[in-house]
């Protein structure tokens, strides 16, 4: 049973990585865009303000774009592709009415990018009202280096070894020194914590979903579930005498978890938001929640200490 276990673990884990990679590969020299402008239409003239030019950073010497404009067959989308400044001469321009634009291979010399749409009426047939005009755009670098894809690939190497690693160690020792209380203790934590990982996933991806502008990329993401789960699954465990590695003094330990998460915390800028004291600037969300995690974890195990020493010492009274 255990051997199944940790071989359907294994596959299912390789194969989600291993997914992910070739698709990231395939896509990492890939940007997409996707909005919608106003255009106020009064007396057959737009009296709106043209969207503000679209910048891209350098993508090496060559890209290319393909544009999807969608709105009413009245408006004509002046589209030009600037390098550097907006004011300077395009190397790129066309107009277009509910199309799709592939610009071919464009020569940027590794400069920033700048796409200014200027929408005009070319049919002056229009009401009084606000329309809107929708644009998809995706912009594409032309390289023959392979150097990113590579790093990828290693990267998704490295976290494969590991994870097969971890989850081999884990499934071989699964009934190592536990009785079978402490057994069912850890089971009942990593059911939790499991759960608390599928709830907030799903909870920051509705979130996100609903939220124009959300601030937390991927990694952070991915960091903030992760730590989510290990701290539920650890402080669950611990609670209950069935942590990990815990045969020992826990004193030790709990001290370094709460020192190091302080000293995240500091790092975080938290302490300079709040108290004016740390360093930086902005709040780095993914130090500020794995200092937080680790200063509770560290707070639950020598709270945990006191009260097994006090325990302990009423037994011997009694």
């Amino acid at each position: 049973m255990k051997n199944k276990t940790t071989i359907i673990t294994i596959i299912i884990s390789v194969l989600t990585i291993a997914c992910i990679t070739l698709f990231t590969s395939a896509k990492q020299n890939e940007q997409n865009l996707q909005f919608s402008t106003p255009v106020t239409v009064e007396d057959n003239r737009i009296t709106s303000e043209a969207p503000a030019p679209i910048y891209f950073e350098p993508v090496g010497e060559k890209c290319s774009f393909t544009i999807d404009i969608s709105g009413m067959d009245q408006f004509i989308s002046n589209i030009k592709i600037v390098t550097a400044s907006p004011d300077n001469e395009p190397v790129y321009k066309t107009s277009a009415t509910n199309t799709t634009i592939s610009t071919g291979e464009i020569y940027v010399n590794n400069k920033s990018i700048y796409l200014v749409i200027d929408p005009e009426i070319k049919e002056k047939t229009l009401a009084d009202e606000e329309y809107l005009i929708s644009y998809s755009i995706i912009l594409k670098t032309v390289s023959t280096s392979k150097g990113p894809a590579i790093m990828t690939i290693v990267t998704a190497l490295f976290i494969i070894i590991f994870e097969v690693f971890v989850i081999f160690m884990v499934n071989k020792n699964a009934n190592k020194d536990y009785d079978e209380r402490q057994l069912k203790a850890r089971g009942s934590a990593a059911m939790n914590a499991l759960i608390v990982t599928i709830i907030v996933a799903c909870g920051i991806g509705l979130i996100a979903r609903t939220t124009d502008n959300f601030p937390l990329s991927v990694y952070e993401v991915g960091m903030i579930v992760s730590l989510t789960g290990v701290l539920t699954f650890l402080i669950n465990a611990d609670i209950n005498d069935a942590f990990i590695g815990m045969r020992g003094k826990r004193a030790p330990l709990a001290i370094v978890y709460t020192i190091v998460g302080v000293m995240e915390l500091l790092m975080s800028g938290f302490y300079g938001l709040i108290f004016n004291v740390g360093v930086g600037h902005e709040l780095s969300v993914v130090t500020f929640i794995s200092g937080l995690y680790f200063t509770l974890l560290g707070i639950e195990m020598i709270i945990h200490g006191i009260i097994e020493k006090k325990e302990a010492k009423e037994d011997e009274e009694s």
